[in-house]
């Protein structure tokens, strides 16, 4: 699980809040945010599910922060209770799932994994066991992102000392 993007910081008071989206591959988000409520919530000021996205927004403390994230790092594993195909929808936030799905089915055996572009929804479906769907949700978490993080920092040139 990564935290996908810093939404928002605001300070309030003396404490420090900040609020994080955190994606859950698979604890459904619901009842992911019962359990952060129920058990941790020192630090924790809010915690919204996503059902459309299965993630949970989270606005807290950097040690609230941190504490949920270990949290939901215990919570969000793989059960291992069927090792036949599994779906699973992506929803992308940065590109459009019908330009993305291409560059992805060239990237596995179309006999391991099956992928569909839903473009109303801006996701990916994909069949697959379990092993092939989180080497595929690493792949779209590190190609979805903002087009200025993948450019390079402009160098600066440097002086020359005669």
């Amino acid at each position: 699980m990564r935290t996908l993007i810093l939404l928002l910081t605001l300070t309030t008071g003396c404490a420090h809040h900040q609020l994080h989206a955190y994606p859950l591959l698979y604890e459904d988000a619901a009842s992911a945010a019962a359990t952060v409520q129920a058990l941790d919530s020192r630090g924790v000021r809010a915690v919204v599910p996503v059902a459309r996205t299965n993630m949970l927004l989270v606005e807290a403390t950097p040690t609230g922060q941190e504490r949920t994230k270990d949290l939901l790092l215990t919570l969000d594993v793989d059960a291992g209770i069927d090792e036949g195909p599994e779906l699973l929808v992506i929803y992308l936030l940065e590109h459009r799932s019908e330009t993305l799905t291409p560059t992805l089915q060239g990237l596995w055996d179309p006999s391991e994994l099956r992928l569909e572009a839903d473009a109303r929804a801006n996701a990916i479906i994909a069949r697959g066991d379990r092993a092939t769907l989180r080497q595929l949700r690493t792949v779209v978490d590190r190609l979805d992102v903002p087009e200025e993080a993948l450019v390079p920092p402009e160098v600066e040139e440097s002086a020359t000392i005669e």
